[in-house]
């Protein structure tokens, strides 16, 4: 069993195959929105100047995993590192 969330976005929409992508590289099932049951999933955010930052958060969001990359980093003279740090 996948633990990729499904997710909707317009495959006729603005940049489709771009946010299709991104959300296959960011861990998530892309359903178009005009197949059946799509209505229920969550839709992905899509339009003319969609980011890929707004797509990842938009996934982070769904995977419950909404810290950024500069707040999961540890610096090696942090508390939570400690006594591995650099000496």
């Amino acid at each position: 069993m996948s633990d990729r969330p499904a997710v909707s976005y317009d495959a006729d929409g603005p940049g489709a195959e771009m946010v299709r992508t991104w959300l296959l590289q960011l861990g998530a099932d892309p359903v178009d929105r005009a197949a059946p049951g799509a209505s229920d999933l969550p839709s992905t955010p899509q339009h003319a100047d969609v980011e890929r930052a707004e797509v990842a958060s938009f996934v982070r969001g769904l995977r419950g995993s909404e810290r950024t990359r500069w707040e999961r980093f540890d610096d090696h003279g942090s508390a939570e590192n400690w006594p591995r740090g650099s000496f």
